[in-house]
């Protein structure tokens, strides 16, 4: 059992079901021409949740995936981390 008598199945659900409601969020957005492409930045068991719940377009949109947890990096951290990627 995990931290305050949650368990890791429940935990790895909620994480699971939080990615798929993104995705589904984001290819509404997607359609409704709000973004055309996007980079996506998650660690790599939510990576692999996105990979098997986006829609095809979702994934066609997809120009590059940073397979890291930066949600306790600040945002110019983060963008350097980005443009970087994206320049190799």
């Amino acid at each position: 059992m995990g931290e305050r008598g949650v368990d890791e199945p429940e935990i790895r659900y909620a994480e699971d079901q939080f990615v798929q409601r993104i995705a589904g969020d984001m290819a509404k957005d997607l359609a409704r021409g709000d973004f055309e492409k996007f980079v996506l930045v998650a660690p790599p068991i939510a990576l692999g949740e996105f990979r098997k719940v986006a829609s095809a377009p979702l994934k066609k949109a997809t120009i590059l995936e940073i397979d890291k947890d930066l949600t306790k990096h600040p945002v110019d951290e983060i963008e350097k981390i980005v443009m970087k990627a994206l320049a190799e």
